[in-house]
């Protein structure tokens, strides 16, 4: 099944919008800005249950800003996570730790060509090495995203991210989106080259200009990672967006472990929210 979902979101038609968790929330925003303006984002996810064979409460905010010009917009983020973990068979613990900071410059056409986006960004490996429970805060901050844009935190990786999108528009009503990024880990002091990509098709619902109704398919493989390198979920979205604000709240389900299948006893199951204003 793993293999079937990935190749499926590799071959469907190169037909895209702009990403959806993190940066790619973001830049549905980004997209509607005069240039010249900038933009702040906050995006939150979250997950109540067990996982990793532990409760947890779990809770992972990334504050992200951006400035456009032109089609150009960079933009720079800083990831964080926090767990409480409830292990009926030991002591509870807390635990916060910092993701990857990322800085990246994001091309957006204005264009009915069908490209929506080229993106070349590189997240700083600045985050101390810590404990077990700090690895699985780690590890719970990629499963609650579905493990998408997971290089953010993925312990001794410093990761060049190049990235693209597409979409066609289906009428006045729905948009068909392909958004896809190769991750090369830079072989910089005691790393070592490591190599990663992330797929998503999306299908939007345009109620109106301001209401999107959206459903996402998405998967990512690590194929030089130890582990399990290939992590697959799907997620429903409602956004609301309007030139000086966006808002929106998604639903994930995790379609692979270790975090947990959503539909097993410890499965993961994330939800999410964002708002994001201009200046």
């Amino acid at each position: 099944m793993r293999i079937v979902l990935f190749f499926a979101a590799l071959l469907l038609p190169l037909v895209a919008a702009p990403v959806h968790a993190q940066l790619v929330t973001a830049r549905e925003h980004e997209r509607q800005l005069d240039s010249g303006r900038a933009a702040v984002t906050t995006d939150v996810n979250t997950f109540f249950g067990r996982a990793l064979d532990a409760g947890y409460f779990f809770l992972q905010p990334t504050v992200i800003g951006a400035v456009r010009y032109r089609e150009l917009v960079l933009e720079a983020a800083l990831p964080f996570a926090f767990a409480n973990e409830n292990d009926d068979a030991g002591a509870d613990g807390a635990r916060f730790v910092l993701g990857h900071p990322w800085a990246g410059l994001a091309y957006l056409p204005d264009c009915d060509c069908g490209l929506s986006r080229l993106s070349l960004g590189i997240a700083v490996d600045a985050a101390p090495a810590g404990s077990a429970l700090a690895e699985r805060v780690r590890a719970l901050a990629r499963g609650a995203m579905g493990d998408w844009d997971g290089y953010l935190f993925r312990e001794g990786l410093l990761p060049l991210v190049l990235g693209a999108s597409t979409r066609m528009e289906l009428g006045r009503a729905a948009r068909l989106s392909w958004d896809g990024d190769v991750a090369l880990g830079l072989p910089a002091g005691a790393r070592t080259f490591e190599l990663g990509t992330q797929h998503a098709v999306e299908l939007t619902l345009l109620f109106s200009w301001h209401w999107q109704l959206g459903t996402r398919l998405h998967a990512s493989y690590y194929p030089t990672l130890p582990g399990d390198d290939f992590q697959s979920a799907a997620s429903l979205y409602l956004r609301y967006v309007i030139i000086k604000d966006a808002v929106g709240a998604r639903f994930l389900t995790n379609l692979d472990g270790p975090a947990g299948f959503a539909f097993s006893r410890a499965g993961m199951w994330g939800l999410g929210v964002f708002y994001s204003t201009a200046l």
